[in-house]
C-alpha cells in the first residue's frame, strides 16, 4: 500500500536531495510542494517530509503540521539539537543516516494511528517554575535567587528535568519544554 506523502522544499536543490534519499522507498507516493505555496491546504497526505536547516523553522513546521506526521531531515552537522522534536508524530534524521534507520522511521510514522498523542511527563510545581525561569533567560544563580532556594537545589531539580525529558543540555531541555510542556 502506498502512503501519500507531501515533500516540502525551499528550493530545487533541497527537493532533489530529499527525493534521491527517498528513492529506495517505493511505498511512498510523493507529491512535492514548495514551502512558499499554500501547502497547509493540501489534504490527503498524512506524512510531511522536509529538509530543515535550523531549529526555529523545524519548530514552526512541527506546529503547522497539525494532525499529520512529520519527518524532518537535518544537515549532518546539526542533528543533535533537532532530536528534542522527536515523538510519536515527528522524527528527525540526519540526511546521511543509514537506510535502515530511515526505513524504521518511515514505517513508524506511516503506521502510527493519528489519534495517539504523547503526553508530557509529570512535572512538579517547582520544576515548572524552574523551567519557566530558564525559558525567560535566567541562569542557575538567578533562578535560585528568584525562588529563594540554594543553587544546588536548582541543579538537583534540573537533573530531574534532564531525566524526565531525555535532554542532554540546557538548550535541548528548553526546546523540550517549549514543545511538550503545556502552559
Amino acid at each position: 500500500m502506498k502512503h501519500t506523502t507531501l515533500l516540502l522544499y525551499r528550493n530545487a536543490f533541497e527537493r532533489e536531495r530529499v527525493l534521491f534519499r527517498l528513492s529506495k522507498h517505493p511505498s511512498l507516493a510523493i507529491e512535492c510542494c514548495s514551502l512558499s505555496d499554500a501547502w497547509q491546504a493540501k489534504t490527503g497526505a498524512s506524512l510531511l517530509i522536509c529538509y530543515c536547516r535550523d531549529l526555529l523553522f523545524a519548530c514552526q513546521l512541527r506546529q503547522q503540521a497539525h494532525a499529520r506526521n512529520l519527518l524532518l531531515f537535518t544537515p549532518p552537522e546539526l542533528g543533535t539539537p533537532f532530536h528534542a522534536l522527536d515523538d510519536v508524530h515527528c522524527r528527525t534524521l540526519n540526511l546521511a543516516c543509514p537506510d535502515e534507520q530511515l526505513g524504521e522511521a518511515l514505517q513508524a510514522l506511516c503506521s502510527e494511528p493519528m489519534d495517539v498523542r504523547e503526553c508530557a511527563a509529570y512535572l512538579t510545581r517547582r520544576e515548572r517554575q524552574i523551567l519557566n525561569l530558564y525559558l525567560s533567560g535566567k541562569d542557575t544563580k538567578e533562578v535560585a535567587e528568584n525562588l529563594g532556594i540554594q543553587s544546588s537545589t536548582v541543579i538537583a531539580h534540573k537533573k530531574h528535568l534532564f531525566l524526565k525529558s531525555g535532554a542532554h543540555s540546557v538548550s535541548q531541555l528548553l526546546v523540550w519544554a517549549m514543545l511538550k510542556v503545556p502552559r
